[in-house]
C-alpha cells in the first residue's frame, strides 16, 4: 500500500485534519497472532485512540483483532470461538479489493503460530464503525487481484442471496 500511493492519500487526509498517526505496515498475507502482538504494542507505545485499516482482508482482519486485544487484554488465542463483546476503539477500513468483505462483517481470522491453526474471532463490536469503499483504491491492484477478488465478491453476493442462513447488514 506505501508503494502504491494509497499510503499517502490516507496520511495527507489525516495531516490535512490535524491528526496524528503512525503506520504499522508489517502484515504481510494471512495476519499471525505475532503480527497482532506487534501492532497492539504500535498502538500502544504511540498512544493511539482509534485504527484505520488499508488494503484487503489481512489488514482489516488485523486491525479488528488489535483492536480486540486494546479492550480485552490477553493473548489473541484467548479469544478463539468466543464472542467478543466489549465496545473497542473506533475502527475505520478502507478496503483496496473487492473479495474478502471484511469491512462488512463481524469476524476476523487470524493464525496461532503455535499452534498453526486459524483461529476465529467473532462480535458485533468487529464491525468497523467506518467503511470507505473507494474504486479508486483499487485501481493500483494487479490485474490478476483484480479479476480473483472480484470472483470472490460475487461469490459471497450468491452465497449470501441463496444461504438459508443469510443475515441483513
Amino acid at each position: 500500500m506505501i508503494d502504491l500511493g494509497n499510503c499517502a492519500k490516507v496520511e495527507k487526509a489525516l495531516t490535512n485534519q490535524g491528526i496524528a498517526y503512525s503506520i504499522y505496515s508489517d502484515i504481510c498475507g494471512e495476519p499471525t497472532d505475532t503480527m497482532i502482538e506487534k501492532g497492539l504494542q504500535i498502538y500502544k507505545d504511540e498512544n493511539c485512540d482509534f485504527l484505520v485499516a488499508l488494503g484487503g482482508g489481512s489488514p482489516i482482519d488485523s486491525m479488528k483483532a488489535i483492536g480486540s486485544l486494546v479492550v480485552n487484554g490477553g493473548s489473541i488465542s484467548d479469544y478463539m470461538g468466543k464472542v467478543i463483546d466489549v465496545k473497542m476503539p473506533p475502527m475505520a477500513a478502507i478496503p483496496t479489493t473487492a473479495g474478502t468483505g471484511s469491512e462488512a462483517t463481524q469476524f476476523t481470522i487470524i493464525t496461532d503460530t503455535k499452534k498453526d491453526i486459524k483461529m476465529l474471532l467473532k462480535g458485533k463490536v468487529l464491525m468497523p464503525d467506518l467503511a470507505i469503499i473507494d474504486p479508486q483504491f483499487t485501481m493500483t491492484a494487479p490485474p490478476k487481484i483484480t479479476a480473483a477478488t472480484g470472483l470472490d465478491a460475487l461469490c459471497h453476493c450468491v452465497e449470501a442471496y441463496t444461504s438459508r442462513k443469510a443475515q441483513t447488514l
